[in-house]
C-alpha cells in the first residue's frame, strides 16, 4: 500500500475510533479486531520464497502461540505443502484453534505451553486474551489485566520432537508469539535452533511481564546460535516509546 494510502487508512480507522480511544484498552481490542497486522506474516513468507526460490529444503512449521489458529491456518495457505503444529497452552484458545483447523491437512494443534521444562504451571489469561502469558503482569502497563490463571502444561521443543521421532527432521519456521516467555522457548530448544531455517518472534521494548525477555537479551541468544536479523516490522508505538516489534532470524549455518 502507498504512503497516501496508509495515511488514508490511518485517518479513517481514527475517526472510526474516536468514540473509545478514551479507553486506550478497548480502543487496542477494537483496532486488533478490525484491522489484525499480518504484515510481519507477509514478510516472512515473502522471504522464505526469495531466499529459497520457492524450493523448500524443510517442510515443517512451528507456531508457538497459536492462539485461535488463524497463523497455523495462514502458513497452511501460504506455504506450499508444509506440515504446521501449533502450540497453544490455553484451553479456550486451544479449543477454538481445533475448530478453526478442522479438516485442514498437515495441521496439528497441541495443548502445551512451550519452555524450558516440562511440568505444569500457571498461565496468566489477560482480558484481551492477546497478551495472556506464562509470566504474570507487573501492573505497568494499565491497557490489559489478568482475567483468570490455568494450570497448563509445558514441554520443550528438544523433548517434543523426542518424544515424537522428529528429532532429525529439519523446521522450515519457528514462529514465537509467548509475551515476554521467549527465552526460556529458545533454551529448552538448543537442538531444535540448529536444525532450524527462519525463526520469527516477536520482541519487547517494555517491562509488562515478570522477567519477561527483552528484544537486546533474545537477538544475543539468536546471534550465538548463528542466526542473523533478516528484517523487523515495528507496528505497536505507544507515545515516544517502540513497545514490541516482530523480527525475523535467518540461520547462517543451513
Amino acid at each position: 500500500m502507498s504512503k497516501i494510502g496508509n495515511k488514508a487508512k490511518d485517518l479513517l480507522l481514527g475517526l472510526y475510533l474516536s468514540p473509545v480511544n478514551k479507553s486506550t484498552r478497548l480502543a487496542m481490542s477494537v483496532k486488533n479486531r478490525i484491522l489484525p497486522d499480518i504484515q510481519h506474516l507477509k514478510g516472512l513468507t515473502f522471504t522464505i520464497n526469495n531466499l529459497t526460490k520457492g524450493s523448500y529444503p524443510a517442510k515443517l512449521v512451528l507456531d508457538i502461540g497459536c492462539f485461535n489458529g488463524g497463523t497455523s491456518v495462514f502458513f497452511h495457505n501460504e506455504l506450499k505443502e508444509v506440515k504446521v503444529i501449533g502450540f497453544e497452552p490455553s484451553k479456550q484458545s486451544y479449543q477454538e484453534a481445533l475448530k478453526n483447523t478442522e479438516g485442514i491437512p498437515g495441521v496439528k494443534i497441541e495443548n502445551y505451553a512451550v519452555s524450558d521444562i516440562r511440568g505444569v504451571t500457571e498461565f496468566f489469561v489477560t482480558d484481551n486474551k492477546v497478551s495472556s502469558s506464562l509470566n504474570p503482569l507487573t501492573g505497568a502497563d494499565t491497557r490489559f489485566s489478568t482475567q483468570n490463571v490455568e494450570k497448563v502444561e509445558t514441554i520443550t521443543l528438544d523433548e517434543y520432537f523426542m518424544s515424537n521421532s522428529l528429532q532429525d527432521e529439519k523446521v522450515l519456521v519457528m514462529k514465537m508469539d509467548v509475551q515476554g516467555h521467549e527465552l526460556k522457548v529458545l533454551k529448552g530448544a538448543v537442538n531444535t535452533l540448529k536444525r532450524t531455517m527462519f525463526v520469527l518472534t516477536e520482541l519487547s521494548n517494555h517491562e509488562s511481564y515478570q522477567g519477561g525477555a527483552r528484544y537486546f537479551e533474545v537477538d544475543q541468544l539468536m546471534r550465538e546460535n548463528g542466526f542473523v536479523l533478516q528484517n523487523i516490522f515495528a507496528s505497536f508505538s505507544y507515545g515516544k516509546q517502540l513497545y514490541e516489534y516482530d523480527a525475523i532470524y535467518v540461520n547462517s549455518n543451513l
